[in-house]
């Protein structure tokens, strides 16, 4: 399918939120509900970018600033016109944006994903 994008970004279904979420009335806890999945559509970190896009990377940039794909570039080019897709896939993928996160990875997990490829 050609669907004449300049980015595609690669989306999961389906995020588990790290803590859990309580649910008040009248400042009394009514539902508490552990590390609940919601049902959105996230970015996991994959994106396929045509070179056009690279005059508009170029304009981000600052000196000593980081540039980041997703909070950045993402957003100017949709605010200008700029065709962005999404691809949604079921694949296994992990948030490891933090140092903290990748040290938690548990390998019993990844193994078993990747079993499945082998």
């Amino acid at each position: 399918m050609d669907s004449r994008a300049e980015a595609t970004l690669a989306l999961g279904r389906g995020y588990q939120i790290p803590v859990g979420v309580a649910e008040l009335n009248g400042g009394s806890v009514v539902k508490l509900v552990e590390k609940p999945t919601l049902d959105v559509f996230v970015g996991i970190g994959i994106l396929a970018l045509e070179g056009s896009v690279l005059a508009d990377l170029e304009g981000l940039h600052r000196e000593g600033e980081e540039v980041d794909l997703m909070r950045d570039l993402l957003p100017v080019l949709m605010k200008n016109g700029r065709r962005v897709r999404g691809y949604v896939t079921d694949v296994f993928w992990c948030d490891v944006g933090s140092t903290e996160r990748y040290e938690k990875l548990d390998n019993g997990s990844i193994e078993k994903h990747l079993e499945c490829l082998a």
